[in-house]
This record gives structure tokens, sequence and C-alpha cells, in this order.
């Protein structure tokens, strides 16, 4: 992930025209403050902060002026904080601002403000990659981020964790009148009313390749509220370990709000009961919204999975819905993940090739040939559901499921077909009850095999034992 970040960062540094011909100025070498490099930079100019915590007057409500340039860390957001001290925000865009406004490799923290307690996009679009946006807070809106007055940033390589807004939505993001591009960012730990994880209000953000994990909205929409004529494209996405505190551990849909929602997974979000009633724990769509779902998987998500009141017509297709929904293409089985909070699929999932090709009607089609990883879409036969592809062997159906660390073979019957691999990582131990029957040809391999029982092979059957 890494890599793919600083590929990101990389193409957008090539895409920002003029940077080649413009100067760079130091800070602190040729300027103590930032805001003091930032107002002698002209378009093109590259502004490079070295190691260190900026806060105070200069240093942070940081203002880039309308200009084309790159403010930059010298060696990463590990290294260049930007400290809020609880006063102020990091960086203010509010002059127009366009994608050659680019900011990137900075930790921002402990900011505060009414709205965009860590940064506040008003009536702008810069850029914003490679960013740390952690522990910022806001009274009505977007405790890390807020987006308002048509604004159309591109935020990608984030981290937006542990920010909050007290009395409003989007504890991670809050977006109004906006489209804003997310990409590849990690959105946890953060909390708001409506929407832990992201506020959309009247916006159609695209959210591509996120990972929205452990958020809360205490009233609702653990990890993304969509409110009021809101349309976000929500694709190649998890949206895993909400909570939600009234309704929608994963999302909330109501007045109005269709989003579309494209290859992603979501897995053990939770809707507390609000007076003894369940509000959905993966899903809740009201009052006359229409949710489009395709090639998705909703799964293990508690009390229930879905929650349509007060006219929501979702239309759901090749997706795996725990408990099952009405829709062309939709099954209803365990898509049998790789472990704990490890939502790829196994080689035996059902989820493997029984996705469809997204329609070119379908808003953001065009970014489902790359997974979550940004692995190729498809593998193998057809397309997969959920977030990611699988990229692995698929065993055929007279191979049991040999997926995990320690696996135990019992009462198995190993039939005759394609070769089997039964390949673990840690350990196999077999017991009671295997039979490999003629014209089966089974490799059984892990660090360490144990053979607690005779098993029985047929004439022409074929066996191999490897300890690696």
């Amino acid at each position: 992930m890494k890599i793919r970040i600083m590929m990101t960062v990389f193409s957008i540094f090539l895409l920002w025209h003029g940077n080649a011909f413009g100067k760079t100025l130091h800070v602190p070498g040729d300027y103590s403050l930032i805001q003091a490099a930032i107002a002698s930079a002209s378009h093109g100019d590259t502004v490079l902060v070295g190691d260190g915590t900026y806060k105070g007057p200069g240093n942070s409500n940081l203002d880039l002026m309308g200009k084309a340039i790159l403010l930059k860390s010298e060696n990463g957001p590990e290294k260049c904080i930007i400290d809020g001290q609880g006063s102020s925000r990091g960086f203010h865009f509010n002059a127009n601002e366009g994608a050659n406004t680019v900011v990137s490799g900075f930790t921002i923290i402990n900011g505060y403000a009414p709205l965009g307690g860590g940064v506040y996009c008003d009536g702008a679009s810069p850029t914003i990659s490679n960013c740390r946006i952690i522990n910022n807070n806001a009274d009505f809106g977007g405790g890390g981020i807020a987006c308002a007055a048509a604004s159309s940033p591109t935020i990608t390589g984030c981290e937006i964790s542990e920010n909050r807004s007290d009395f409003g939505g989007g504890g991670g993001i809050f977006i109004h009148e906006s489209t804003p591009v997310i990409a590849a960012c990690t959105i946890t730990g953060n909390r708001g009313d409506q929407g832990g994880g992201i506020h959309c209000l009247k916006s159609s953000p695209t959210i591509n390749r996120c990972r929205i994990q452990n958020n809360t909205g205490d009233l609702g929409g653990g990890g993304i509220f969509c409110e009021t004529l809101s349309s976000p494209i929500i694709i190649n996405s998890l949206i895993i370990e909400n909570v939600a505190y009234f309704g929608g551990g994963g999302i909330y849909c109501r007045n109005f709000s269709s989003p579309t929602i494209l290859h992603c997974t979501i897995s053990n979000n939770r809707a507390e009961l609000w007076n003894g009633v369940n509000w959905g724990g993966g899903l809740l769509s009201v009052t006359s919204s229409s949710p489009t779902m395709t090639n998705t998987i909703v799964w293990g998500n508690t009390p229930t999975q879905w929650i349509r009141i007060d006219s929501s017509t979702p239309l759901v297709t090749y997706s795996d819905i725990q408990g099952g929904f009405s829709g062309v293409g939709n099954i209803d089985s365990d898509p049998l993940f790789a472990g704990e909070s490890d939502y790829r699929l196994t080689n035996q999932s059902p989820c493997i090739d029984k996705g469809n090709p997204p329609s070119t009607n379908l808003p953001g089609n065009e970014l489902a040939a790359l997974d979550y990883l940004e692995n190729s879409r498809p593998q193998g036969a057809g397309w997969d559901m959920g977030a990611y592809e699988f990229m692995g062997t698929v065993n055929p159906s007279n191979c049991p499921d040999c997926s995990g660390t320690n696996v135990v073979l019992q009462n198995v019957t190993f039939s005759e077909g394609p070769p089997c691999e039964c390949i673990c990582t840690e350990s196999i131990t077999i017991e009671n009850g295997v039979k490999i029957e003629s014209g089966a040809s089974v490799t059984i391999k892990a660090p360490k095999v144990h053979i607690k029982a005779f098993f029985y092979a047929e004439k022409g059957a074929v066996v191999k034992i490897i300890q690696n």
C-alpha cells in the first residue's frame, strides 16, 4: 500500500504543470514560518518544509492564497507535524484553489474550528495527498475535513483517524453541496452525531478504495451517512466494524439519497437497539432513499443486515446478502473471508466469479477494473463480489477448504476430479474418516502435518504429504 500511495503522490507531482520551472522555498531554512513562505511563493513554486512540529500563528490555519504551488514535507508525514494546539485548524482553503494547489506529506493534529477542525475546503478544490489528519475536533461538522460550497478536492492516500464532530456530522469528513474524490484513504476511529466516518449532505463524493473502519455515529451512520439528495459513489471499499447508536451501523441513507455501492464489503458493523427497535446493523435506508448496489458483500452485521422503511426502494444485484435479498444474481452464502478482520476471499468462497461486469450506465463503473488493492478485475472466469478480487487458484469442488492457519481434516472424502491442493500456513491435522477415492490427486502441504489416524486411499489415488 505504501508503494501505491507513493506512486499516487509522484503522479500528482508530474501532473502539476510548472513545478519543473519554479523555485523551491525552504522552511525553516529560508523562512521561519510556513505562511510566510506561501506568501512569497509564485505559481509553479515548491515550498519544502523540513522535519519538526509547527504550531502557532503562521504555522497553522494555513492559507494557500489561491496559488498553484506544491507545499510538501521534506521527509513525510511522520516527521512533519502541523499542531493546532486545540485552537486552530491546520489548513483553510478559501481562495478557489484548484487541483494544481497540492499539499502533501503532513500530519495535522489537535486542530479545532467550528467547521473543519483539521482542514476546511470552502469553495476550493485542492489536492491533498499522503497526509495524516488525526485527533482534530469541530463543533458542527468535519472533525478531520470539511468540504462546502461546491468544493471538489482530491483527497488521496491519507489517514483520517480519531477525529470528532461533537454536535454535527462527519467525525472524519463532512461534505456539504460538494463533490470531493476520496481515494485510497483509511478513515478509522472517528466519531460524530451523524456519520462517524463520512457525512454527505446534498453531496455526491466518489469514495474509492477506502477502508472505513471502527467509526461511531451517535445518531446514525457509523461508517457513512447519506442525507438529503446525496448520491455518492462508494466503490472498491471496506465498510467494516463501525457502530451506530441509532441505525445504519455501516451506511445510513435518508431523504431521497441514492448512493451507488459497487464492489464493497460491508461487514461486522453494529447498530444498537433504539427504544428496543432494530435499525439495521449493515444498512438503514429510509424516506424514499434508493441505493443501487451490485457486486457487494453484506455479511456478519448485527443485529440485521439491512432495514428498509418509508418507501425506500433499493436495487440490489449480484451481491451476497446474509439472509437473502431479492434481485438478479444475488446469493445468500457465507463469503468465507480469510480471517478475523481479513476480508479477502478464500479459494472456496462462493463470491468468486459470481459478480457481473458493471453496466456502463452505472456511475463509477470505470473504476471497477481495479480492486481495493489495485489488482485488475476480473481474474479467472468472472468478476468477484466484494472489495477484493481473488488472486489465487480456485480450489475445485472436490477439494475441501484448507484456508486458515490450523486445519483439521476429519470425515472428509477427496473424490475424483481436478488435482486438489490442501495447503495451510501453519499446520494440518489428519483425523478419523479421511478417504481418498480412486482417481483423486491430493497434495497436503503445511509447515507441520500431524497424522493422528489412518486414512484410506483407494487404488489409483495419488497422495502427496509435504511438510515444508
